[in-house]
């Protein structure tokens, strides 16, 4: 009963349907089908719109295979966007991007330029690095991150690269950045060492790396931060290493 049923309403839809998205097709009889607009799936069942505005609910278990995959994937790809949606909000809602907002720069010819990091990206991590123009160590360190910055992380939305100044001049900081050729935002060290999440985390010596979530935990430190940092950006989840 319930399949002459069924067949009656895809003939009804095949009829009254002049033009639409996508076609359906009956998992009883390949030959009956319909065209219509997927709008939602609820207990089992998914609604089609169809252009005349007419909408009809249809048991999945009365779709095609074919039909059924499409809608899985929807279904899995909405979730997709509703979690990048979600993890958009906490990263500019964290406190690393309390911190930072307002506070970052970026070198624009001999001069800094404010730079709004959230403008282009949606950090879920953040590789910090502190490093300073006098320091020698840091100057033989620092190309090593610029060229991975280029060639793994700049592409990336989830994770930025951050430099916390440790020179005390705007001078020294944009020698510093020019030098090491750093394509990445930085933030002048009287601004960051006034940010709790930084200056509690501020190291001994530089140069130091340590790789963040957005909440401010510590994922990873030194050159182990710089590797994890390049496999978020290139998609991976590596298991978190407790800071030493």
């Amino acid at each position: 009963m319930k399949t002459i049923l069924l067949s009656i309403v895809f003939a009804a839809i095949a009829v009254s349907a002049p033009a639409a998205i996508r076609k359906w097709t009956s998992a009883d009889d390949a030959s009956k089908s319909f065209e219509g607009e997927l709008t939602g799936v609820k207990a089992d069942k998914a609604t089609i719109k169809m252009k005349n505005g007419k909408a009809v609910t249809v048991p999945l278990e009365k779709l095609s295979q074919e039909d059924r995959d499409f809608i899985a994937a929807q279904d899995k790809e909405k979730a997709a966007a509703a979690a990048a949606a979600d993890n958009a909000d906490k990263a500019k809602t964290g406190e690393v991007a309390k911190a930072l907002a307002g506070n970052t720069v970026k070198l624009d010819g001999k001069r800094l330029k404010k730079h709004d990091i959230f403008a282009e990206k949606a950090p879920e991590h953040y590789l910090i690095y502190w490093g300073a123009s006098w320091c020698g160590p840091c100057r033989a360190a620092a190309p090593h991150l610029a060229e991975a910055y280029d060639s793994d992380i700049a592409s990336s939305k989830t994770v930025e690269v951050v430099h916390l100044s440790c020179d005390q001049d705007e001078a020294g900081m944009i020698s510093f950045m020019k030098d090491m050729k750093f394509n990445f935002p930085g933030v002048p060290q009287g601004k960051w060492q006034k940010e709790k999440v930084f200056a509690a985390m501020a190291p001994k010596g530089i140069p130091n790396y340590k790789l963040l979530d957005a909440t401010g935990k510590i994922i990873a430190e030194g050159e182990e931060a710089k590797t994890k940092a390049k496999e978020l950006a290139h998609g991976k989840a590596p298991a978190e290493t407790a800071a030493k």
